[in-house]
Order: structure tokens, then sequence, then C-alpha cells
């Protein structure tokens, strides 16, 4: 399933791209070649990195889910949680909110890539 939705998100990539900046301009107009060529590089970077931001955005989900199943289950401990339990809990919410802003940042930059993209 996973591949599946990873070919929506490169397919919706590449849609975008091509919707804004007509597909007839990257066939080649006879003296264009070299710069189609490199717009088509640009865009297979692009989506490259979509594929990739997707991958790391399933893996965090999934690490996300994971430590709310970990909060969910302390109130129904009835036995004393252990420090090293409760630093090891505060240890991995540091971590994913800290690849939350990596993620961020990631998705800033192909933001950015995209809007030099459409002015070029």
């Amino acid at each position: 399933m996973a591949l599946t939705q990873a070919h929506t998100v490169y397919y919706i990539a590449t849609r975008c791209i091509y919707s804004d900046r007509g597909l007839q301009s990257f066939k080649g107009d006879g003296g264009r070649g070299i710069e189609d060529m490199k717009k088509n590089k640009e865009i297979h970077e692009i989506q490259l990195k979509v594929l990739r931001l997707y991958d790391e955005l399933t893996q965090f989900s999934d690490q996300c889910a994971f430590l709310c199943d970990s909060f969910a289950a302390i109130p129904a401990q009835q036995e004393f949680i252990e420090p090293e339990t409760l630093g090891g809990i505060e240890h991995y919410s540091r971590w994913l909110k800290t690849r939350l802003v990596e993620i961020k940042i990631d998705v800033g930059e192909i933001h950015e890539q995209l809007k030099k993209f459409k002015e070029s």
C-alpha cells in the first residue's frame, strides 16, 4: 500500500510542476534542448525529494503512534513506572519534536525549490 501512496505523491508532484509550466515547454522546441534537459533534471530532483519526504513522514507517523500508545498505557498501569522508562519516554518525546522541526525545514526547502522553478 505504501508503494501506491508513494506513486500517488510522485504523480501529484509531477502534475503540479507540469501543469504550472506547461507540458509543451518540456518537449523541446528546437533551440531549447539543453534548457529542457536542465528543467527535467530539476523536476526529477524535486520529485525524489518529495518521495523521500513522504517516506520520512510515514515513518514519523508510525513513531508518533507508538509514543501515543505508550502515553495511553501509562494511566492503566497499576504498578510503579521506573525512572528509566520515564526517562526513555521523555527522550523519545524530545526526539520526535526535533524530528518534526527537521521535516518542516525539508518541506520549506521543497517549497522554495518549487517557487524558484516556477519563476524560471
